[in-house]
């Protein structure tokens, strides 16, 4: 296995108090198949339900 030394990606900063892990991707989409991309849901509810 190649050691992993380098990222790159954008970073996106969550301007929000106590973010938990849910906020970024919300469980309800942890129980699909391990295949799945998460990109598409990540930060769903905040996405597309802002509070």
């Amino acid at each position: 296995m190649q050691p992993f030394d380098k990222l790159s990606a954008i970073a996106v900063p969550i301007d929000i108090p106590n973010c938990d892990t849910d906020q970024i991707i919300p469980a309800r989409f942890l129980r699909r198949q391990r295949m799945i991309r998460l990109m598409p849901v990540s930060i769903h509810d905040l996405r597309f339900n802002p509070r």
